[in-house]
C-alpha cells in the first residue's frame, strides 16, 4: 500500500476558511483512496486538538509524517502557504515524488492513478 501525504493550506484569517482547507483536504483524501492509494492528510489528523501543541510543533510533527510517505501532492493554493513550500523543499530533498500539484477532484484522483500504475513493477 502507498502512502501519499497531502499537502495543502490549513491556517487561514478567518475560521471559515480552515474548514474550507480541512474539507478540500477530506476531498482529497477521498479521492486518494478512491485511486488505491492510502492518504496521509495532516488536516486531518489535527482536527479539534491544535491547540494541544503550538503551530511550530505541529509543523515539525508534520515533516515526520511526510518521511514516512512514499510521495505527496499539493493542493490548489499550495503556493501560498509557507507550510506547504516547506514540505515541498523537504520532499524535493528527500527524492520523495510529487504526484501532482493544483489538483482536485477527478483530475487529482487520475494523477494518483497514473502514478500507481508507474509503481507497479
Amino acid at each position: 500500500m502507498r502512502l501519499i501525504y497531502i499537502a495543502g493550506p490549513y491556517t487561514a484569517e478567518r475560521p471559515s476558511q480552515i474548514r474550507g482547507n480541512i474539507e478540500r483536504a477530506r476531498d482529497a483524501a477521498r479521492e486518494v483512496a478512491t485511486a488505491g492509494a492510502m492518504p496521509i492528510a495532516p488536516h486531518l489528523l489535527s482536527t479539534g486538538i491544535e491547540c494541544a501543541q503550538p503551530e511550530e510543533w505541529w509543523a515539525d510533527a508534520t515533516m515526520d509524517v511526510l518521511a514516512a510517505c512514499d510521495a505527496m501532492l499539493l493542493l490548489p493554493g499550495w503556493q501560498d502557504s509557507h507550510g506547504c513550500v516547506r514540505e515541498l523543499v523537504y520532499a524535493e530533498v528527500a527524492g520523495l515524488p510529487v504526484v501532482c500539484r493544483g489538483l482536485d477532484g477527478a483530475e487529482l484522483r487520475g494523477a494518483v492513478a497514473r502514478w500507481l500504475e508507474e509503481q507497479t513493477p
